[in-house]
């Protein structure tokens, strides 16, 4: 695979990581509150911080690729 083949698709994971990053932040300060019971799209609080921390660690291990 070319140079710019492979940046290309890393740019696209990062641009998808980044803005699942930025949906479950968003979800995480407007939607459910803090210790709040709520669920959203079938998951609660603790799983939101879940998936909001492995997709920033996904986003940052992309950047240091790149």
């Amino acid at each position: 695979m070319k140079q710019t083949e492979q940046n290309f698709w890393l740019d696209l994971g990062l641009i998808v990581t980044f803005l699942s990053t930025i949906f479950s932040g968003f979800i995480l300060w407007l939607v459910i509150p803090l210790k709040s019971a709520a669920f959203f799209l079938g998951l609660d609080h603790h799983l939101w911080l879940t998936v909001h921390g492995c997709t920033s660690l996904v986003s940052f291990a992309g950047i240091v690729i790149h």
